[in-house]
């Protein structure tokens, strides 16, 4: 389990994350988690989408309150409506940086 999620279940806080890298939440351990088979960074969703975000949002908290399995990873049943890869990960965060006004970054894997 990562130390600032024992930490916090140590306090009596409990804890869940929402993640979209299955195997690095499965190696990390963690308290309780949910997967969403979703593009890095886009956990929730895309920008502006609220109802989806909502439903996320309140998937994770029923599994925060529903959870019975110490480091169980539920997966939510969401799918991203476009095929996703490097290619458009680095095109999708080079246009927001842009949008932002941020300086774009050659990223490499």
């Amino acid at each position: 389990m990562g130390l600032i999620a024992r930490t916090i279940e140590e306090g009596g806080v409990p804890t869940l994350t929402i993640g979209s890298c299955r195997d690095m939440m499965a190696a990390v351990k963690l308290p309780r988690a949910v997967f969403v088979d979703f593009p890095l960074g886009r956990q929730c969703g895309r920008p502006g989408e609220q109802d989806l975000q909502i439903r996320i949002l309140k998937d994770a908290l029923k599994t925060l309150v529903e959870a019975q399995v110490p480091g169980e990873i539920v997966d939510l049943p969401y799918q991203w409506p476009d095929s996703f890869d490097w290619e458009s990960y680095q095109r999708d965060v080079q246009a927001m940086i842009q949008e932002e006004g941020g300086a774009v970054q050659q990223w490499k894997p």
